[in-house]
């Protein structure tokens, strides 16, 4: 047996120590919440109350368009240190890199709830292993790194979390497309649809429900669309004047992310791409996504944020042409010219 593979098992079985010790459970979506964050913490609220655990899911962010056919009624709107900690046995994060993405207006330097009641569970190469334990995986997502947990667990799918962790899977992926996916992750996936999750209804919301709003937001990251051909990146930044127009509950991290995916990832002659947006007045925030193998967190630690060699993402408040600069000048570094 490989050396991680005995690490896993014995991390699993101090998660397992923990939720048989505790009654009530925090889960929180990260900030901005994605398919792969949505998936896995609606797959460990069912395992756990399966195990006569009283949970509570909540969201620091809008529940994003995009995933409106997942039933949400279980998540609520909420900021994770407007809460009562001390109502809570034990607090589980996944899919979060960092301590400051479960909550909108916190950062690395506000103290956690005790450490030791925090579970991390994560896939992204930048996670600063916040938590009691950390269970930080090389996998293509955090639903992957849960489906493991459950076969350690004998946890008994049924189809409604099978769906749950698929969508994880495939939208962390790019359906499949993405450098993260492995043997492994195809074999999780067929698992997954042989008990019961339905690859079609996911493939048809991720990628055929695209508001008009967004499409023409998106002409307007393909107007502003520069590449820099010396260091071979592209990019497109959109400053708040004209971003406004297309606000509403999912924007901007939605509509930055998809363009980001759609485009950026696939410009020929250049290694990556970067869509920044400014949400508010002196606020912004990135996506920057890889061709093939570059590895596009390096760029986005560089400014404060973190995530996968092949997408990640970062924010920053200052003002637009400050943090136009500031990104110009990581990219530039990190490029291979």
């Amino acid at each position: 047996m490989l050396e991680s593979d005995v690490d896993f098992e014995k991390k699993a079985k101090r998660i397992k120590k923990k939720i048989d010790r505790a009654e009530k459970v925090l889960l929180s979506l990260h900030r901005g919440p994605d398919g792969d964050s949505i998936g896995s913490s609606l797959a460990m609220k069912h395992y756990l109350e399966s195990q006569g655990k009283e949970v509570k899911l909540i969201s620091p962010s809008p529940f994003p368009h995009a995933y409106d056919y997942i039933p949400a009624d279980e998540i609520e709107q909420t900021q994770f240190m407007d809460l009562d900690l001390g109502d809570f046995d034990l607090f589980i994060f996944m899919d979060s890199a960092s301590w400051h993405m479960v909550n909108e207006d916190i950062d690395d330097d506000t103290p956690l709830p005790e450490k030791e009641k925090v579970i991390n569970i994560d896939h992204h190469g930048t996670n600063t292993e916040y938590g009691g334990i950390n269970l930080v995986e090389k996998r293509s997502s955090t639903a992957e790194i849960i489906y493991d947990l459950f076969k350690e667990w004998e946890y008994d799918l049924d189809s409604q979390v099978a769906q749950y962790l698929l969508v994880g899977v495939v939208t962390d992926t790019g359906v499949f497309r993405y450098t993260n996916t492995t043997p492994s992750t195809l074999k999780t996936a067929a698992k997954l649809m042989e008990q019961g999750a339905d690859l079609n209804v996911i493939v048809f919301n991720y990628s055929r429900r695209n508001k008009v709003d967004k499409l023409r937001f998106w002409g307007v990251v393909l107007e502003n669309l520069e590449v820099d051909e010396d260091h071979r990146f592209a990019y497109s930044f959109v400053p708040y004047d004209q971003a406004k127009e297309y606000f509403d509950d999912n924007y901007p991290r939605e509509y930055k992310s998809g363009a980001a995916s759609v485009f950026m990832a696939g410009i020929e002659d250049t290694d990556f791409g970067i869509v920044m947006v400014e949400e508010n007045k002196e606020e912004l925030s990135g996506s920057l996504r890889s061709r093939e193998d570059f590895d596009v967190s390096l760029i986005a630690e560089e400014l404060g944020g973190g995530g996968h060699p092949g997408a990640a993402g970062f924010s920053l408040k200052m003002s637009y042409l400050e943090a136009a600069k500031k990104v110009i000048a990581a990219a530039r570094k990190h490029s291979r010219k």
